[in-house]
């Protein structure tokens, strides 16, 4: 192997050496986000779950669930 050759193939060596550190560096920082989008949606399950039991207790449910004012699309013919 020639010299100049050697130094391709260390090249290329560092090259996909650094390829593969973004790639996992990339895929580290999305699984972060996924663990924290899960916990995310865990709170607002419990904070879905446990609103309609306070909106009743203050007379507010069907306030809150039913629309007061029709829109265009709601319109009877």
């Amino acid at each position: 192997m020639t010299p100049l050759q050697h130094e391709y193939l260390l090249a290329l060596f560092g090259a996909y050496t650094g390829l593969f550190i973004i790639m996992f560096g990339f895929m580290y920082r999305m699984l972060q986000k996924s663990r924290k989008l899960d916990h995310d949606v865990k709170l607002l399950k419990e904070e879905w779950i446990e609103q309609p039991e306070a909106l009743s207790e203050q007379g507010e449910a069907n306030s809150a669930v039913m629309p007061t004012v029709r829109g265009q699309g709601m319109q009877d013919a």
